[in-house]
């Protein structure tokens, strides 16, 4: 699709979408592979958008494949598999790879970082990256045994679980680079491609099945909610009452369990280890989900003094739901009141 098209496609539907259910997520992009060439067309995806509608593209997250293929524009170059040429580029080459290339990590690596990198420069940082399709494409008889391609998954799951950088990566979800990910495939039927996970003639996990169990099962599961920012607003008031100011912190949850049960925020003027006075009563609110994904939490402070104030926000897990981490449960700003 041309990136014009898309873009009043993805804007018709965005808003449908929006209309009839407001907590729906909308993930755009999922190009098979984050290249210059298929970074290009986003360019020109979101030049698009703002030429029709006279604003950016409205996202909850960006998703992509990350498939490592070639980038040749068939019918003009001979030898064009893979991902041949997106629509409305010039281009009849992007990145020329070799078939060993498929399980590359270092390529592997360099894509997502190149992705988070556009995001962060074009002001998506605060979207989720969701890596929800890649593998080993190449059969066996092209020399991809399980055994390869296992040793892709572990090298990437390691990768995509660990993967943190403060100046490009999502500031709700500790900066981890991606938050979801999803392995092709759990099965094809019929089998064309590598790497799926279960045989469903027969309901047996293949190889590569086994190992995708045998590196999950072991991972920890976290809970660790935390303050991520604060924020004030000043309320207008009416002749011959005191000014109030919301104030309101976003609660973010960087572990890998979605949250469940109800959280406790508690906002303070002044620390609360050491005298800090209340503001307001406990704000209770649901868990968010995590990867990447917040609540917001807030509270009218009634006639403060002009002036600089510190401000502390505090979160707790209520109903006996166990944070793994409670170190990062309070969080301090300086909020100046006008």
């Amino acid at each position: 699709m041309e990136a014009h098209v898309y873009a009043h496609a993805y804007h018709e539907l965005y808003y449908l979408i929006k209309a009839q259910d407001p907590t729906a997520r909308i993930v755009a992009g999922n190009i098979v592979q984050p290249t210059e060439l298929r970074l290009q067309y986003l360019d020109m995806i979101l030049d698009a958008y703002q030429d029709q509608f006279g604003a950016p593209l409205p996202v909850d997250a960006w998703g992509a494949h990350n498939f490592i293929l070639r980038e040749a524009r068939c019918g003009v170059i001979p030898d064009c598999w893979g991902a041949d040429i997106p629509p409305g580029i010039p281009a009849d080459t992007g990145e020329l790879l070799d078939i060993e290339d498929n399980d590359n990590v270092d390529i592997f690596i360099a894509r997502i970082e190149r992705m988070r990198q556009w995001m962060a420069d074009r002001g998506y940082q605060e979207a989720g990256l969701l890596i929800d399709e890649y593998g080993v494409l190449m059969p066996e008889d092209l020399g991809f045994p399980p055994e390869r391609v296992n040793a892709f998954m572990d090298a990437t799951f390691d990768y995509l679980l660990s993967a943190v950088d403060p100046a490009i990566g999502h500031p709700y979800d500790g900066y981890r680079l991606v938050q979801r990910l999803s392995w092709y495939s759990s099965s094809d039927d019929p089998f064309t491609f590598n790497g799926r996970l279960w045989n469903p003639a027969n309901g047996a996990l293949t190889p590569v099945g086994q190992n995708y169990r045998d590196y999950v099962t072991p991972l920890p599961g976290a809970l660790d909610y935390y303050p991520a920012n604060l924020t004030a607003a000043p309320t207008a008031a009416a002749p011959g009452q005191a000014a109030a100011v919301t104030l309101s912190a976003r609660i973010a949850n960087q572990g890998n369990l979605l949250g469940h049960g109800n959280l406790a925020v508690s906002f303070y003027r002044g620390n609360p280890d050491s005298g800090g006075v209340q503001i307001g009563s406990d704000v209770i609110l649901s868990g968010p989900t995590g990867c990447g994904e917040t609540t917001l939490a807030a509270v009218t402070w009634p006639n403060p003094a002009p002036g600089a104030h510190m401000i502390y926000v505090r979160v707790s897990a209520a109903g006996g739901v166990l944070e793994t981490n409670t170190a990062n449960n309070t969080y301090s700003q300086t909020i100046t009141v006008p």
